[in-house]
C-alpha cells in the first residue's frame, strides 16, 4: 500500500521529552505513531470499508509484483544477451 507523509505540529519541548523517554524504553516515535494510526483505523473505520480497501489492495500488490518480476526478468535477459554478444565478439577477434 502506498504511504503518504503526515505533517503534525507539536511543541518542540514536548517532542524532545517524548523522544527522550521513548529512547529510554527502546521505543521509536514513528513506530508508535504508526501503531496508533493503525489502531485508530481499526477502531473507527467500519469493517465493511476496511474489507473493501484490503480487497482493492490485492490487485495493486499483485500487479506491482508482476511488474517487478517482469522488470528483473527483462534485465536478466538483456544481461545474458550482452554476455553472448561479448562472447561472439571475442570469438571473432
Amino acid at each position: 500500500m502506498k504511504k503518504i507523509p503526515l505533517n503534525v505540529c507539536f511543541s518542540n519541548e514536548k517532542l524532545d521529552a517524548l523522544r527522550l523517554y521513548l529512547n529510554r524504553k527502546n521505543m521509536n516515535l514513528e513506530q508508535e505513531i504508526d501503531e496508533f494510526l493503525e489502531k485508530s483505523y481499526q477502531k473507527i473505520v467500519p469493517s465493511a470499508i476496511r474489507d473493501f480497501i484490503s480487497v482493492r489492495q490485492l490487485p495493486e500488490e499483485k500487479s506491482m509484483r508482476k511488474s517487478h518480476i517482469s522488470t528483473s526478468h527483462s534485465a536478466k535477459k538483456l544481461n545474458s544477451e550482452s554476455e553472448v554478444s561479448a562472447e561472439t565478439d571475442d570469438f571473432e577477434s
